[in-house]
């Protein structure tokens, strides 16, 4: 099983809120063996090979990165010498994060384990955001018919 290492108990509601940046003082949230905003090769990862590579026209996500039941986006850093990971996304149910959410999970066991999202009463269909351990970073739990379709850690480069 791969893990998503967010650190979910502390959340920042602030950055939803006003949008500015917050943090946490751990290390940068990983899916995969994947860490977000760290130099990402796709020759060198434990992932192996992706399936297919896209191109796209935004600098900062200048490749998908597709494997199966992973997708992972890279691009320019900030400084612009090498690329980084700026989004990962989750559809197969071996990616988890480390509290044991899962693709295909229901919703009630989300809820139970990691609360109630950001500015919310409770886990709910679509998008439901959690903040995670990296300066504007957010695990997102896509819920369709009260079954995770997919979990994403996103940044907003």
């Amino acid at each position: 099983m791969r893990f998503l290492s967010p650190n979910i108990g502390l959340f920042c509601v602030a950055w939803f809120a006003m949008q500015t940046a917050c943090s946490q003082e751990n290390l940068p949230p990983t899916l995969g063996g994947i860490t977000l905003l760290e130099p990402f090769d796709p020759v060198s990862e434990p992932l192996g090979l992706p399936l297919q590579v896209v191109m796209n026209d935004f600098a900062a996500f200048g490749y998908e990165y597709i494997y199966s039941g992973l997708t992972l986006w890279a691009g320019l850093s900030v400084e612009g010498n090498v690329d980084i990971v700026w989004q990962i996304e989750a559809t197969g149910s071996q990616y988890c994060t480390p509290s044991g959410v899962c693709p295909g999970m229901e919703a009630a066991e989300v809820q139970s384990i990691l609360g109630n999202p950001a500015l919310s009463d409770g886990v709910s269909e679509g998008r439901n955001q959690y903040l995670v351990n990296a300066e504007a970073c957010w695990l997102e739990v896509n819920i369709d018919e009260q079954i995770v379709r997919s979990l994403a850690i996103r940044c907003q480069p």
